[in-house]
């Protein structure tokens, strides 16, 4: 392989230069590339935001179970359900 342009085929750029559809057609997927790096971004937060969210239900699940210990061991102390204004769990 020769490092010299073959001659027997045509410019790419000349071509798309020449050509204004082509012209166009190259021009807005610039314009799109920065559309979809501006989603991308946007979607790189909202995931974030949903990893945060998934992290606060889990401790919240974690909370609920602790609770619950407790209140099991309540339910255990008193013999019957307490009521949940006299009790502090």
């Amino acid at each position: 392989m020769s490092a010299t342009p073959d001659k027997s085929k045509p410019n790419i750029d000349k071509i798309i230069k020449s050509n204004k559809h082509l012209r166009r057609a190259a021009h807005s997927s610039k314009t799109n590339r920065k559309h979809h790096r501006v989603a991308i971004d946007q979607l790189d937060s909202f995931l974030d935001l949903i990893d945060n969210a998934i992290d606060v239900m889990n401790n919240t699940t974690v909370e609920i179970e602790k609770s619950q210990e407790k209140l099991y061991e309540l339910y255990d102390f008193c013999g019957e359900v307490p009521f949940d204004d006299s009790c502090d769990y």
